[in-house]
Parts: C-alpha cells; structure tokens; sequence
C-alpha cells in the first residue's frame, strides 16, 4: 500500500505519462492510464460514473496537493523532498498538454487544463538556497 505522499508521487507521474486521446481512470485514489479492452473506453467510464469533469477535479486536487507539500517543505527547509516535488510536478506538463488535446473540442476542459499548465510551468524546478 503506497503512503499518501507516495500516491501523490505515482499520481503525478501518470498525468504526466498520458499520451494524446488516453482517457485516465479518476475513481480510484492511484489513477490509472484505461488499458485496451473489448468494452469501449467510454462505456467503462459510464459505468463506473467517471468522466472529463471527475479527472479535470481530481487533476486540480492532486496539483494543489503537491504545491502545498512543496509549501511545508520550504517553511520545514526540506529541499531534497521539495526538489523531488517540483521535479514530479514539472513532468506533469507533457501530460496535460496532451489532455488538452484530447479534449480540444471542449473548451471548458481547454481552459481548465491551460490553467494547470500555467500553474506547472510557474512552479520553480529547483528550490532556493
């Protein structure tokens, strides 16, 4: 069982793995990149209640989660946990990137998803000395 820090880790890697037009599975607390299956991608998400609305919440969730994390790391001087941080959440980018282009023809996710981009991309790669 990963600890909360490690799921936040794991979480942060996936988003940033996911490729152009891959859904993400958000009902679980590790997410999960939808594998290939015989039951179309979007009538596995019907069923289990899960769509671009829950992954676009639980994408801000785990963002905010992190930047708090690296909030407490500055005030407690941790810098190897802070780097380690920013590093995840850095990587985060290519990801969103291609969610926004998943989502291209909704321009709501658009805009959500260019909001967290910016806020990846201000987030500083290494902490201060």
């Amino acid at each position: 069982m990963a600890t909360t820090e490690d799921a936040l880790l794991i979480n942060l890697r996936i988003i940033g793995q996911v490729k152009p037009h891959e859904k993400i599975n958000a009902k679980e607390k590790l997410l999960a990149i939808e594998a290939w299956s015989w039951v179309p991608v979007s009538l596995s998400r019907f069923w289990r209640a899960d769509n671009r609305s829950v992954l676009l919440r639980r994408v801000v969730e785990i963002i905010e989660e992190c930047k708090g994390h690296c909030k407490t790391c500055k005030i407690g001087n941790d810098t190897v946990r802070l780097r380690r941080f920013l590093t995840h959440l850095s990587q985060t980018i290519p990801g969103l990137l291609n969610l926004r282009q998943t989502y291209a023809v909704d321009q709501q996710s658009v805009a959500h998803l260019e909001l967290l981009i910016g806020k990846c991309a201000r987030a500083p790669l290494s902490p201060p000395l």
